[in-house]
């Protein structure tokens, strides 16, 4: 086919829906930030940038790779994240594809907590004017240290097939995702209580006992098994869907939906949204490309518009709304994220 597209000319390759084989047929650009509501976390950096190849009329390759760091009040963490989907065309209404992803999460930890409080209670001897008044001061305290470092790798392999139709579309999927932990970290707890009995301003007794105990982390590996879903239909400018999930994690069942929408406004303009809620379980979105690897209770909303500049440049506006719950600090926090993208394609 490509031999025949060349020999013809310029005007009547405008007229042909056909591409020709590309080793790089797009590329996609995107940063931003994570705003945070929180005094114990700092905002989030993330970058990302994708490459398409359509390097034959059956087989295409997409591949990416992003970067997030953050630093919070137990330590800092980067994370890196490398994704490929070789994608293989049966015809023009079906395709198989297998993503396969790979995460780099290192963390350096250090923190330290000390709380102390007391309590007092009087007794009073004898008869006026022989009275005499005794002071017991109990006072507590705790000191909790974690010092060290975190690393994990993890994997994601996700087979799929898609088909659709003039209105309509499906894909179901299954997915693995792998959890290889590296701890290297320490945690201190030093407790210690002191008594002491005073009269006027003498001082009767004092005692004081202590505890302390470490524990180091201790290495695990963690598997994640599920299958799903994607339904959509479309119509003229509209498309309606939702992505579903049954997941096993760690002998645990979740269900697990993601709805999302786009629409078309004229030649130029797009606008999609989708929403999730998840626990504690991983979650992976377009195929792979962006996995939501952290065990927290987290709530997306998300919303980008694109507009289309030219045959070469698309350009990308993101906004997300997120609700989460940190296990570590034991409370609720809120995202405000901002994301500007670039596409070209060659």
């Amino acid at each position: 086919a490509l031999h025949w597209y060349n020999k013809i000319d310029e005007s009547s390759k405008s007229i042909i829906n056909f591409e020709p084989g590309k080793k790089l047929n797009s590329i996609y650009a995107e940063g931003g930030v994570k705003i945070s509501n929180s005094d114990s976390m700092s905002n989030m950096s993330y970058y990302n940038i994708f490459l398409e190849h359509h390097l034959t009329g059956r087989f295409n390759l997409k591949e990416s790779y992003s970067y997030n760091s953050q630093k919070l009040n137990w330590g800092t963490f980067t994370q890196h994240q490398f994704y490929i989907n070789p994608i293989f065309n049966i015809n023009r209404k079906s395709r198989i594809n297998i993503a396969v992803s790979g995460v780099l999460y290192n963390s350096k930890l250090s923190y330290e907590s000390d709380n102390s409080y007391t309590r007092s209670f009087s007794s009073t001897t004898g008869t006026f004017p022989f009275q005499s008044t005794t002071t017991t001061d109990s006072v507590f305290s705790n000191k909790y240290v974690l010092d060290g470092t975190y690393q994990e790798q993890n994997i994601f392999i996700q087979p799929r097939f898609s088909r659709k139709w003039e209105y309509f579309g499906i894909a179901p999927y299954a997915t693995y995702y792998g959890i290889y932990q590296k701890p290297n970290y320490s945690e201190t707890y030093s407790n210690s209580l002191t008594v002491r009995e005073t009269q006027s301003s003498t001082v009767l007794s004092e005692q004081t006992t202590t505890s302390d105990s470490i524990a180091l982390g201790q290495p695990k590996n963690l598997n994640q098994y599920n299958v799903g879903v994607n339904i959509y239909g479309n119509y003229k400018f509209l498309t309606i869907g939702s992505d579903f999930k049954y997941i096993l994690n760690n002998g645990n069942y979740y269900f697990f939906y993601s709805p999302f929408i786009k629409a078309k406004i004229g030649y130029r303009l797009e606008i999609s949204s989708y929403y999730f809620s998840k626990k504690d379980y991983v979650v992976s979105l377009f195929e792979g490309a962006n996995l939501i690897n952290s065990y927290t209770n987290l709530t997306r909303l998300s919303t980008t518009a694109s507009f289309k500049f030219n045959k070469k440049f698309k350009g990308y506006v993101t906004y997300q709304n997120e609700k989460a719950f940190d296990n570590f600090n034991n409370q609720d926090y809120k995202f405000n994220s901002f994301y500007l993208g670039l596409k070209y394609k060659l």
